[in-house]
């Protein structure tokens, strides 16, 4: 199971000290003091399991890819079609079946896709930018150190003024979880840790209202 020290580095949040007191009193002690432990208690008690790697695969399959992965096509979902079929259910079930050798290098999806879709193997792999390989090169495995083409460049796509304009239009919808004027600041930083939820919340909270 990952220990308590490891869970601790991703629950920091991404806030600066004098960005506190612009967020709702619950918010602060979400993220700060006990809320802190309450949370590192709740991501220690989601990653069951007997070993590190099974403990991390239980999370990945009952945490990130119902909340962070459904959230995020759900979000996507007010902007366009979505069209997602290795996030059904089945497939899901499915993929947490196979063994780990099978999943490593998204080698069971590119399979798949030469056997139900063969034309996607033309699109280029992020980092890359080459064509989608049946098995993953060599080099997949050392992408840590070579970063290449990302698919969204967030560092300029949320500084575009039209980005910008949407989630500022949208900051009163969020005036309960933080001041607008601190929406305002960090939108302006562009600081991606800090602009992603602030995103989120503020696109979710508006459509709750409309």
């Amino acid at each position: 199971m990952p220990k308590r020290s490891q869970w601790k580095k991703k629950a920091k949040h991404p806030f600066h000290a004098e960005h506190l007191q612009g967020l709702s009193e619950p918010i602060r002690d979400t993220l700060c003091g006990k809320g802190v432990r309450c949370r590192l208690e709740r991501l220690v008690a989601a990653s069951q399991g007997g070993d590190f790697l099974t403990s991390l695969d239980h999370f990945y399959y009952h945490q990130r890819v119902k909340n962070f992965i459904g959230n995020g096509l759900k979000l996507y979902g007010q902007f366009g079609e979505v069209v997602a079929p290795m996030a059904d259910r089945k497939w899901v079930a499915v993929a947490k079946s196979i063994s780990r050798n099978q999943k490593l290098g998204s080698l069971w999806h590119r399979r798949a896709i030469e056997k139900l879709c063969p034309e996607l193997l033309s699109f280029p792999e992020q980092n890359s930018g080459r064509p989608l390989s049946v098995g993953p090169s060599p080099v997949y495995w050392k992408r840590r150190g070579a970063r290449g083409r990302p698919y969204a460049d967030y560092a300029v796509w949320f500084r575009a003024p039209a980005f910008m304009d949407m989630v500022m239009d949208r900051a009163d919808s969020i005036r309960e979880l933080m001041a607008p004027d601190l929406v305002e600041r960090v939108m302006k930083s562009g600081n991606v840790r800090q602009i992603a939820p602030i995103t989120s919340l503020a696109v979710f909270a508006a459509l709750d209202r409309a």
